[in-house]
């Protein structure tokens, strides 16, 4: 009897051995997700170029400074750099210089742009915590959704087995006489059936699958098996309205975040673009000096012309926008029609986000009532099937009565079985809405 029993035990885990893979709980789904969507990536990517702009921005208020260095050899006719006067001889000169220039007044356009750049970086920063919320959320859309087929299967093979029994159960009692053979021809066509609703939703579990893959990027030729999510929490109502939900995500959530600021990105471009109306007020300054001799004949030494030819400046200037064409007028009047797309988007999403929390509190206390009365119903059914069953047994009901009442067993088990699911989805974007993350970061 030991050894029996040694030998299933390692019957039983001699695949997981073989393959050696492990099982994929809900969150390592998530994780998974998150890290290899290529979506993802790519604005976690435009996310960083935003950030490189800001700091470029930024660094556009500094000074500009510039050095350059030049060397020339004379043949021929030339004018000599001492005398300034021509000559025939030939000669060999360079020169060194520096310069530098800072914007002292634009009309505050370059302050505005730094806040469009901080903007933009935010802006990033938040579509790129959307698009892990939004592979999150489509991750355990989708897991759940296996988890439902694969309960659909559980279901379906209980009915098969239990079918399989009622039928050899017939076919005893038709040979002794106490049921009629067509009895035994309906209860293989019953059998039949749950055999075909095993297979359908064996393949739809297999095809959901797929999709959990595809949602996760999971390697082409791994292979998948999940952990089912333990629904270990009391199905309940929300306990909050729409409004408490909607107060804190409008200031938290990465949809509101990113629809204010860019709001805020239009409305600092149109006042730079206002600034750059205001005439342009930069200083600038520089340093150049420059070493020059005859070729074949000597000449003073390279860091004495260094000294004795080195030059500075120092000048103000000041640009005056007077008439370009009208560009000016029209990217001003451009920027503030983009502004007040902005806002009106603004008030479009900000409705949009107080309507999905609605309807997600709606769908939470929607799907607790329809969880509980499932539970009522498959429990009656369970009820209403044995008795069936104990009057198939006794002749007073046919094969085609018994089927109706397992057929409505199955179902409401079915049913109640996708409305938990439905539930805890549903729970669970209504906590994200609330703050609570959908994933571990």
């Amino acid at each position: 009897m030991k050894a029996r029993t040694y030998i299933t035990a390692l019957l039983l885990i001699l695949p997981a051995l073989v393959t050696g893979q492990e099982a994929w709980t809900l969150e390592d789904c998530i994780s998974f997700a998150v890290e290899n969507s290529p979506t993802v990536n790519n604005y976690k990517a435009r996310s960083e170029i935003y950030a490189q702009d800001c700091k470029e921005t930024i660094a556009s208020l500094f000074p500009s400074i510039s050095a350059s260095t030049s060397a020339q050899f004379s043949f021929g006719r030339g004018i000599d750099d001492n005398t300034n006067t021509y000559t025939n001889v030939n000669s060999f000169s360079n020169s060194y210089g520096v310069s530098g220039s800072m914007t002292l007044f634009d009309g505050l356009a370059s302050v505005y742009r730094v806040k469009m750049a901080k903007a933009a970086n935010l802006m990033g920063t938040e579509e790129w915590r959307k698009s892990k919320d939004d592979a999150a959320f489509n991750t355990m859309q989708q897991f759940f959704l296996v988890q439902g087929y694969q309960g659909m299967v559980d279901l379906c093979r209980e009915q098969l087995e239990e079918n399989t029994r009622i039928l050899e159960q017939t076919e005893r009692m038709a040979e002794a006489g106490l049921k009629a053979y067509p009895d035994v021809a309906e209860m293989k066509a019953q059998v039949a059936a749950a055999q075909y609703e095993l297979t359908r939703n064996i393949n739809l579990h297999r095809l959901s699958l797929i999709k959990l893959k595809e949602q996760m990027n999971f390697p082409l030729d791994g292979e998948l098996e999940i952990v089912p999510f333990d629904v270990d929490r009391q199905v309940a109502h929300a306990g909050v309205t729409p409004m408490q939900v909607y107060n804190f995500a409008s200031n938290h959530n990465p949809v509101a975040v990113s629809t204010r600021l860019d709001e805020d990105y239009s409305l600092y471009n149109y006042k730079a673009v206002k600034g750059s109306l205001f005439p342009n007020l930069y200083v600038q300054g520089g340093f150049n000096t420059g070493y020059s001799r005859y070729i074949g004949s000597s000449a003073e030494r390279f860091w004495n012309q260094l000294e004795n030819k080195r030059g500075h400046y120092v000048g103000v200037g000041l640009s005056i926008p007077i008439f370009s064409g009208l560009s000016r007028s029209s990217n001003t009047r451009r920027a503030y029609l983009n502004l007040q797309i902005a806002r009106n988007t603004t008030e479009l999403r900000m409705r949009e986000l107080y309507g999905a929390i609605e309807q997600a509190v709606a769908d939470v206390n929607g799907q607790a009532d329809e969880y509980n009365q499932l539970l009522l119903q498959a429990e009656a059914e369970e009820v209403s099937y044995r008795l069936s069953l104990r009057k198939y047994d006794e002749g007073l009901i046919s094969a085609i009565e018994l089927q109706t009442s397992s057929n409505r067993l199955l179902e409401s088990r079915a049913r109640a079985n996708t409305s938990v699911l439905l539930y805890m989805l549903q729970a669970r974007l209504l906590e994200y809405y609330m703050g609570v993350p959908l994933y571990a970061r």
